[in-house]
């Protein structure tokens, strides 16, 4: 029996070399077909086709193929033979950096009050999380590919570590001979991932600024403001505000991903995971006239709003007629965001006491709501922690409630799965009007 079982673990252990060598070669045989496609392809890079590419060979699953297109993160076993292939890149050490805002120690609690049909809501657990502290860095002389999650800098000394993720820096020897866009003077870098969207400029780029201006900068010392887009009138209203002309604003829209800089200024992520200090929330509100005093002055009148999504272009919900009417009689009225400025959207989120939404941009205004806010977040295949995070943070009483799909069914796990993120971020909800209004009633109104 002995011998038996000794000989079938070697024979075991030898297929299972000969498969891990096989593995191998397929490993770098499609290595240096990607390779290939990122020095025909620099500086846009073509990551639909890697990814393409690496599934055909089934070297990667649906799950890492998106990663690689939406977020530019290769398989380990990839970045590795990626950067083998390349020159080795020093780091330089000549950059000067000073903490603006200390790291913070967050208790998350779990979201106790909940419709759900599926698990979604699984991820809204209690928790302990640290925000990082928050750096402002400086250079000199430099040039900087910045789309989103493949960022990179260099100089002459080498590869910029603060403001270079992994995926970035591994790119560095595929763009040294692409020709980059001159930015004289001093220029402020403001990339960021997803800025187009409202929730994202109000809590990811405008607290850099806000604590730039709070540190003592002078926006006028800067010649360049370098944004992912500023073509929304959120973007445009919040620069007027801050004295930011938009003759100083260039965009990677509109210019490309890849600059060189006489000298640079850098403020890190204030939001990581969510998490963010207080004092960027404190920000925020005040520079919208809503500040803590004014949040704390008791409301004559509080309001019951639903915001829309009616005029959105994705995630709406389809009976929202049957909705609203639904709610109307219980005091709710809907608002459009896109129809109110930033500050008057403020004064009614801080003058609620209900406040519904699907998932989306929208809740990021719970910013300006006022501690014990009743918040009910409609979702269905899409759900992120953002929401609850800032109802953790702002002492706000959140609600999940799960609605349909546009078909009148619920995805189960194993189909939302299945489904790309733009698909499960874009589908439309369909509201059960018995079960929502039972809730409401019941639950939302009374709990």
């Amino acid at each position: 029996m002995c011998e038996y079982f000794c000989t079938y673990y070697e024979v075991r252990d030898v297929v299972r070399d000969m498969n891990d060598g096989a593995r191998d070669t397929d490993r770098r045989s499609a290595a240096a077909e990607v390779i290939e496609i990122l020095e025909t392809t620099a500086p846009e890079f073509n990551l639909e086709g890697i990814a393409s590419l690496l599934i055909q060979a089934d070297l990667v699953i649906r799950d890492e193929a998106e990663k690689i297109t939406l977020r530019c993160v290769f398989p380990d076993w990839l970045l590795k033979l990626i950067r083998a292939a390349g020159a080795d890149v020093p780091f330089d050490k000549t950059t000067h950096s000073r903490e603006l805002l200390g790291g913070y120690t967050h208790e998350l609690i779990a979201a106790t009050h909940a419709h759900v049909v599926n698990d979604l809501v699984d991820q809204f657990t209690t928790r302990s999380g640290s925000s990082a502290p928050v750096v402002r860095i400086d250079g000199g002389a430099s040039t900087h590919y910045v789309h989103n999650f493949r960022q990179v800098a260099w100089t002459a000394e080498g590869v910029i570590d603060g403001l270079s993720t992994p995926n970035g820096a591994a790119l560095t020897n595929f763009l040294r001979d692409a020709q980059p866009r001159m930015l004289s003077g001093h220029t402020f870098l403001g990339v960021v991932e997803g800025s187009t969207i409202y929730t994202h400029w109000l809590l990811d780029t405008l607290p850099r600024l806000l604590l730039l201006a709070e540190s003592g900068s002078d926006f006028s010392e800067f010649d360049n403001f370098l944004f992912a887009t500023a073509q929304s009138g959120f973007h445009k209203s919040t620069l007027a505000d801050l004295g930011i002309g938009l003759d100083r604003v260039v965009t990677r829209q509109h210019d490309g991903g890849l600059f060189q800089v006489d000298s640079f200024t850098h403020v890190t992520a204030p939001r990581r995971d969510f998490l963010t200090h207080p004092r960027i929330y404190e920000l925020v509100c005040a520079h919208f006239g809503m500040n803590e005093t004014y949040r704390r002055q008791p409301t004559k009148q509080p309001l019951r709003l639903f915001i829309s999504r009616g005029k959105a272009s994705r995630r709406r919900i389809v009976n929202e007629d049957a909705v609203m009417e639904m709610l109307a009689p219980l005091g709710f009225q809907a608002i459009f965001l896109e129809d109110l400025s930033i500050a008057e959207t403020a004064r009614m989120i801080a003058s609620a006491s209900h406040i519904i939404a699907p998932h989306g941009a929208g809740l990021a205004n719970l910013v300006f709501a006022r501690a014990g806010t009743r918040v009910m977040e409609l979702f269905n295949a899409h759900l992120s922690r953002e929401y609850w995070v800032i109802c953790n943070h702002k002492k706000l009483d959140y609600h999940a409630f799960e609605v349909a799909g546009p078909e009148k069914t619920y995805l189960d796990m194993q189909t939302r799965n299945k489904m790309s993120f733009f698909e499960r971020n874009g589908m439309d909800l369909d509201v059960p009007l018995d079960l929502f209004g039972a809730y409401v009633r019941d639950a939302f109104l009374k709990s």
